[in-house]
């Protein structure tokens, strides 16, 4: 139902601006007629300008409302003629078939081509729809994925709309294959990502389905494997995805660009005096590049920092080559900055729980050096005792070189009842009790309990 509009002029020529003495308004079942010239922005008494029809038409085409419109002007008459065929509402949207992508995840798709229940009907929506989401099927291996649609017309003027999906059999990897890989054989590469190829285990583990996000997945991990075995420039350079002739398997080819191979010899931290001595000093040199264990140093350093007040400091590192055989150099380069004080902790959202219980807690009064780290020990310190729900912890940065901590914690349910009973060779006996973990909000437990 494709929307056709004609503009027709009956007995006139809009020159300049004619008058317009009366509107008359057709075909409209669903929409009021002052709610369709609200719409058109158009009223009795307005002067009809050459470029007016073609806005009339414009504005009604842009509420998606209708089918078919036609706009006429009556010269002798000075009446303008809008007719519209209004588009069926959706009643109802019916599914069939469905397995890979749930109903909930179909009816998102449709939401957002606004195809839903209660709404005007737009075919040309739902065919864009169904081709994005025929991709999202051939995206996770479902090559021969069919979607069709059937329209079925109420006496009331709605229409229910049946999605009919066949999903097809999923493509399998018939073979995966590397292309560029000389430190590795392609047997070990193969250990480190999870596609596989068909085999009698794949019918268990479905490893031979295919799907990008996988593939993106697997893209990564091998990645990751050659950066910390000393490869740190490694990148899967291209990946080309064939499908058999009978559309039932898919052929994977992964192109791989190594690098050079590279050891770091030596460690140097450029950083002031005042904060040289309290940095971690070195790996295990020589170091054949490993990407994690560099990480983790990073990390040290910047702990390191933390917990002198420098909050904010910057670090860079520079890799040096020393010599063609692939030995660097990696040099630290420290900017400090300001260190912070703690001024002052906000403590919100313990109702029950008092503050100084909360205080008690904190390991780096008002006035110390601020660290992240003891922030986070802080943060599982409180979790941990049971007192509280969530914990959340907000430095922030306040004039001169102070931080205000904001700790904020929704509290947890401490007070129970209990009921146990039970029958023995000596007769039934029953227990019951009250609990309360945080008695007055001290944190202290405290249990009463009568024993029959």
């Amino acid at each position: 139902m494709l929307l056709m509009v004609s503009i027709l002029s009956v007995m006139m020529s809009v020159v300049m601006a004619d008058p317009i003495r009366s509107i008359v308004v057709t075909g409209n079942q669903r929409y009021s007629r002052g709610t369709l010239l609200t719409y058109a922005a158009i009223a009795e008494g307005d002067d009809l300008a050459s470029d007016h029809v073609a806005q009339i038409i414009h504005n009604l085409y842009l509420t998606e409302f209708f089918d078919d419109l036609s706009v006429q002007y009556d010269l002798e008459k000075e009446t303008l003629y809008i007719h519209v065929v209004e588009k069926p509402i959706l009643s109802d949207i019916q599914f069939s078939g469905y397995l890979h992508f749930s109903k909930s995840e179909i009816e998102k798709s449709l939401v957002e081509y606004k195809i839903e229940v209660s709404r005007p009907f737009n075919q040309r929506s739902l065919e864009n729809m169904i081709r994005e989401l025929q991709k999202l099927y051939a995206i996770d291996g479902y090559y021969e994925a069919n979607i069709t649609y059937q329209l079925k017309k109420q006496d009331n003027g709605t229409m229910i709309l049946v999605l009919n999906i066949d999903e097809g059999a999923t493509a399998r990897i018939s073979s995966i294959h590397f292309h560029g890989n000389v430190a590795f054989p392609s047997y070990v590469l193969n250990r480190v990502i999870s596609l596989q190829s068909s085999n009698v285990m794949t019918f268990l583990t479905a490893a031979d389905k295919y799907s990008e996000y996988k593939l993106e997945q697997d893209c990564l991990a091998l990645e990751n494997y050659y950066h910390d075995n000393g490869y740190p420039a490694m990148k899967v350079v291209d990946r080309r995805i064939a499908l058999t002739d009978e559309k039932k398997g898919i052929v994977l080819d992964l192109f791989i660009d190594e690098g050079p191979r590279q050891t770091i010899t030596q460690i140097e931290i450029d950083a002031p005096v005042s904060v040289d001595c309290a940095l971690p000093r070195e790996l295990d040199l020589p170091l054949l590049w490993n990407q994690s264990a560099i990480n983790n140093y990073d990390s040290n350093i910047r702990d390191a920092l933390n917990l002198q007040g420098y909050v904010y400091g910057e670090i860079r590192q520079d890799r040096i080559e020393l010599d063609n055989d692939g030995h660097v150099k990696l040099v630290y380069r420290v900017f400090p900055g300001p260190k912070y004080r703690i001024r002052n902790y906000h403590i919100r959202g313990n109702t029950l729980t008092q503050e100084r219980i909360v205080r008690n807690f904190i390991t780096r009064p008002e006035g110390s050096m601020y660290s992240s780290v003891d922030l986070k020990d802080l943060n599982a310190s409180l979790s941990r005792t049971g007192l509280f729900r969530d914990v959340q912890l907000h430095p922030q940065a306040i004039a001169g070189s102070e931080i205000d901590i904001y700790l904020s914690v929704e509290e947890d349910k401490t007070k129970k009842i209990f009921a146990t009973g039970g029958a023995s060779n000596i007769g039934y006996m029953w227990n019951v009790g009250f609990e309360d973990r945080n008695i007055l909000g001290t944190g202290t437990r405290s249990v009463l309990k009568y024993e029959s």
